[in-house]
């Protein structure tokens, strides 16, 4: 239960996000869906399983793979046109980078209890909500 709604409400503050400050074409906004999808069900797999909580808490590397992934596919992306603009690679690099991300933050939700995370995703959409109306009244 806590899974379902841990994923529900970072995909509705992704999307409510996304409808209010950009114009995107569907298969953005499919993409965009997606990442929120894998981010929250990576980071409740990390945070709801036992086995892979000790799994994490047993192998430090599996943070520091995704920390460098994530480095490298960012450069990647800085630095390379190809990376960036053309099709499939730009597609392939930010499915990349994205999992890199998800897994990031599922190893680091992972070494926290459930309930701090779960205040934590309430805290960051409470201020990503207040600044979203905050911007969207100002000129």
């Amino acid at each position: 239960m806590g899974g379902s709604l841990l994923g529900l409400l970072l995909t509705l503050v992704f999307a409510s996000i996304l409808q209010a400050f950009i114009h995107v074409s569907w298969l953005q906004w499919i993409i965009s869906v997606g990442g929120a999808t894998l981010f929250s069900g990576v980071s409740a797999a990390f945070i709801y399983s036992a086995p892979v909580r000790g799994f994490v808490a047993s192998n430090p590397w599996t943070l520091w793979t995704a920390l460098g992934g994530s480095l490298v596919l960012v450069l990647l992306l800085s630095f390379s046109q190809t990376a960036r603009r053309k099709h499939p690679w730009n597609m392939l690099s930010l499915f990349a980078f994205t999992a890199c991300e998800a897994l990031l933050v599922g190893t680091v939700c992972a070494t926290y209890q459930a309930n701090v995370v779960l205040l934590a995703v309430g805290a960051t959409a409470a201020t990503v909500s207040g600044l979203a109306l905050f911007a969207l009244n100002t000129k």
